[in-house]
């Protein structure tokens, strides 16, 4: 595709963008010239206004740099709220649930001069990751 073209449909694009953003910030009323009267409520101060479809980051997209979700590391809890939840974090897709046996030394004691003595201790944990 030649320069000039390809800078025709960016500018295309952008004009299309800016009409598109106009429409939602600007009330009706104003951009049809009726004398100021709005036809539609203002957007309150502070909300979020997309102007593009934001990517899926529950899957790998290597050309965006998005990592997705499978593999990571997710709390089994029944409340969804929780942005860790394997509920929400796992986009639906489900979990898998692994048994991790996790052994250090625990209780140790200093002997007058010289050495320390430790029991092991074995801890048992559920580690959930998202499939």
């Amino acid at each position: 595709m030649k320069v000039a073209r390809r800078k025709e449909l960016a500018e295309e694009e952008e004009e299309t963008r800016l009409r598109s953003l106009e429409s939602v910030l600007m009330p009706a009323a104003k951009r049809h010239g009726h004398g100021g009267r709005r036809t539609r409520g203002a957007l309150p101060r502070g909300d979020l206004i997309h102007l593009r479809k934001s990517p899926d980051y529950c899957r790998r997209d290597v050309k965006r740099g998005i990592p997705g979700t499978s593999g990571r590391v997710c709390n089994k809890t029944n409340d969804a709220s929780r942005p860790d939840s394997c509920q929400v974090l796992c986009c639906g897709r489900g979990y898998n649930t692994q048994v991790v046996i996790h052994v250090e030394k625990c209780a140790c004691k200093f002997h007058w001069c010289c050495y320390v003595t430790c029991k092991k201790c074995t801890t048992k944990t559920d580690v959930y990751t998202c499939k």
